[in-house]
């Protein structure tokens, strides 16, 4: 597998070389904390909304909605960054780094729905420890990688 890019988007044949663990750990930290705070925010707003109408739905259920919810946030905030920044999330705007096909062109809604699903699987962020090209299974499963754009 060739470790680097060709960018057409750039116009200008730039080669970049895959994303470095390092990043790859930045950009896993920073969409965390970052889908976290969506979650939350959106837990907050069907709170007000749940109070304010005196729906008692989210109380009948167990929480069963509520963990629903929680992951459909989480998905989201994956499916919508890398769907319409092209590879991107803020991890990866801060990075400089990007996520494409292995085949190193964009990425298909699909292609971004498989990722950010693979990221539910159990244990999926330690799977990096068993790759030598920082690739975890969400990268692998739907055939991804992340390179590093700021070279």
């Amino acid at each position: 597998m060739n470790d680097y890019i060709l960018d057409n988007e750039l116009g200008d044949a730039a080669d970049y070389p895959l994303a470095s663990l390092g990043k790859r750990f930045a950009n896993y930290v920073v969409d965390y904390v970052a889908a976290l705070v969506t979650t939350m925010g959106i837990f907050l707003l069907i709170f007000v909304v749940s109070d304010s109408t005196g729906n008692a739905m989210l109380e009948s259920d167990g929480g069963i909605m509520l963990n629903i919810v929680a992951i459909a946030a989480f998905l989201s905030y994956y499916i919508v960054f890398e769907t319409f920044a092209n590879g991107k999330t803020l991890g990866k705007l801060l990075t400089k780094t990007r996520a494409v096909k292995t085949d190193r062109s964009v990425m298909t809604a699909g292609d971004v729905f498989k990722r950010s699903l693979s990221r539910m699987v159990p244990f999926e962020p330690f799977s990096f420890f068993f790759d030598s090209n920082a690739r975890g299974w969400h990268d692998k499963w739907s055939d991804t990688v992340v390179v590093d754009e700021s070279n």
